[in-house]
């Protein structure tokens, strides 16, 4: 049995179905550009540059940048040059530093977005200033 509404239905399909085609064709990815900018960034922090185009890096990619935008994942593939733990350098010898791969998973890439691996200053322990709270504060029993 076919129901009045499956005609149009289908046909709904077949045209969402050419133009997702159409925008996928539109939107070409410049691979070249973006590994190339993510290699001089390897070279200058001694992590491994991209050697082979692989389907997988191309989808990744791809998605990272309908996500968030060139803005961010240019800002991404940048991170290793503000961030010693991007860079393999924390000193425990057991993390070799960040790949292509690695920042391009999803859950990664947010995490350096918002400069969770940045390198931040120390923070400042003894002699810290209250600025005027100390009065606040006279221990647990005086709450």
């Amino acid at each position: 049995l076919e129901c009045a509404f499956d005609a149009p239905l289908n046909e709904l399909r077949e045209r969402t179905k050419k133009n997702d085609k159409t925008v996928s064709r539109q939107k070409t990815l410049d691979w070249g550009v973006w590994v190339s900018h993510w290699n001089e960034i390897a070279a200058k922090t001694n992590l491994p540059a991209v050697k082979k185009k692989t389907s997988g890096r191309v989808k990744a990619l791809r998605a990272r940048l309908a996500e968030h935008g060139e803005d961010a994942v240019r800002t991404v593939l940048d991170s290793p040059l503000t961030s010693r733990f991007l860079r393999g350098e924390t000193g425990r010898g057991t993390w070799p530093g960040a790949t292509f791969d690695w920042l391009m998973r999803p859950e990664n890439f947010v995490k350096v977005l918002e400069d969770t691996y940045r390198d931040r200053a120390p923070k400042a322990v003894s002699g810290l200033a209250m600025s005027g709270t100390e009065h606040l504060y006279q221990g647990p029993d005086n709450w």
